[in-house]
């Protein structure tokens, strides 16, 4: 990956330098902007919905294949497999090829990965499947929130990585709905052959509509003529001689190529360390609800619509407003405070779950779990918008995605675990996560300032 160097430089270029990070920091919040992360969003969306599939049928699977709930480990952690592998290499495949490619790759094998599984026979092709969903879906959302991270201004990127990653609860929600929607018209395979059309039709549609990163256009000067189109198109003219320059990437560059060394050099070690640690039991305990839940729940004798009500709509719900509302106060007040606070009342709200039989209980347990939820999935997005706050362009997509994949990799155990783990034991695994993820916030320094409205 070439930088640009204006040490470097033809002399007759050296009045022309172009900053590009300056340009798009500062720049107002236009309706292309807007547009291509919705675009981004949307990706997300439907990835989500695919990837939540096989929680909300195993039920039926068990019924259907004759097996019991503990057979199905293997493909729920086949599938967390596949996501920390996609959010292993996808971080460094869009650092070298760009950030639309990647995006573009996922999307298909997701979809016909997930067309496949409505017509799967084995629990063998039902594993090798899901890890390709799981690929897919891990390697997308780190790509994601990087791209809306590089499109957006500095004083809107908080709510702009948001609106990405607060759509994975936003596809739980459509999953449910969704697989309410298959079953009565041809049973649990239609809920996996129409969530499984939708994304090779955005694909299509983002083929054509979805521009590349400026920012990593800027790195390489044979994307530069059509770096200047974009530009054009956002607002901000340049000459044909500019020289485009990252100042931070032009520094970093000097010192090293970018890898995983990097994340480790310039100070960044301590805190590489501390959010991969959240990452980790942040997105274990996150995911170990999305694939287990129904299924714990049916084995303390709640009914199976019941159970999916509980973590379609009021686990997700809460997500989805905690999503929003954990990204809004961490704009306002900075991240360090508001993602501790809510890290204690994520481990608060599940442990209170031990404190009464959920079975005879069901609108306070599903209450918990809604504000499990919100406390939960509220750390998700800010989370990621730390990743792009940490990490220079010529290594945020890495950085974004091995954090990522770490978190990934907590999720392998939390799927094995939760095959063979009691309800009791189940909560108490998803309480102490919480409890780990608050000590390592506390940990980490670089925490995203509040933003000050000049």
């Amino acid at each position: 990956m070439m930088l640009s160097d204006p040490e470097n430089a033809p002399a007759s270029t050296q009045a022309d330098k172009f900053n590009i990070d300056e340009a798009l920091d500062n720049a107002p919040l236009s309706l292309l902007i807007v547009a291509i992360i919705i675009a981004i969003a949307l990706a997300v969306v439907l990835e989500a919905v695919n990837n939540n599939l096989l929680g909300l049928a195993i039920p039926k699977l068990v019924d259907d294949w004759h097996l019991p709930r503990e057979a199905f480990k293997y493909a729920v952690t086949f599938s967390m497999i596949g996501m920390a592998s996609g959010a292993f290499v996808s971080g460094f495949i869009a650092d070298k090829i760009g950030r639309r490619a990647v995006i573009l790759l996922t999307l298909p094998i997701c979809g016909l990965a997930t067309i496949v599984t409505g017509a799967c026979q084995t629990m063998t092709m039902l594993i090798i499947l899901r890890f390709f969903v799981g690929f897919s879906f891990g390697g997308l959302l780190p790509v994601a929130s990087s791209t809306a991270a590089e499109f957006a201004p500095v004083r809107y990127r908080t709510m702009a990585v948001t609106v990405p990653i607060v759509c994975i609860a936003l596809g739980t929600i459509l999953a449910g709905f969704l697989f309410n929607l298959a079953l009565p018209l041809g049973g649990w395979r239609y809920a996996f052959y129409i969530g499984g059309l939708l994304p090779l039709v955005l694909c299509v549609i983002l083929f054509f509509a979805l521009p590349e990163s400026p920012r990593f256009m800027a790195q390489s000067r044979k994307k530069w003529p059509a770096l200047r189109l974009l530009l054009r198109r956002l607002g901000h003219e340049t000459g044909e001689k500019a020289v485009f320059a990252d100042a931070a990437d032009e520094a970093a560059a000097k010192a090293q190529k970018g890898g995983i060394k990097a994340l480790f050099q310039n100070g960044l070690a301590h805190d590489t360390i501390a959010i991969w640690i959240v990452s980790f039991f942040g997105i274990a305990g996150l995911y170990a609800v999305y694939m287990w839940l129904p299924a714990m729940l049916g084995a303390e004798g709640v009914s199976e619509a019941a159970a999916r009500t509980a973590m379609s709509y009021w686990f997700s719900t809460g997500g989805f407003i905690g999503a929003l509302l954990c990204a809004w106060a961490c704009a306002r007040f900075g991240s360090r405070k508001v993602m501790v606070v809510f890290a204690i009342g994520g481990a608060v709200s599940v442990f209170a779950l031990l404190t009464f039989n959920v079975k005879e209980h069901l609108l306070p347990m599903s209450a918990f779990l809604g504000l499990y939820g919100l406390f939960n999935n509220g750390i998700q997005v800010p989370l990621y918008a730390i990743f792009a706050h940490l990490y220079p362009t010529y290594i945020r997509a890495t950085g974004s995605s091995i954090a990522s994949s770490i978190g990934k990799t907590g999720t392998i155990f939390a799927a094995y675990i939760g095959g063979i783990v009691s309800v009791t034991e189940y909560f108490i695994m998803l309480g102490l996560c919480m409890v780990v993820v608050t000590a390592a916030l506390l940990f980490f320094r670089r925490h995203i300032p509040p933003i000050v409205k000049k």
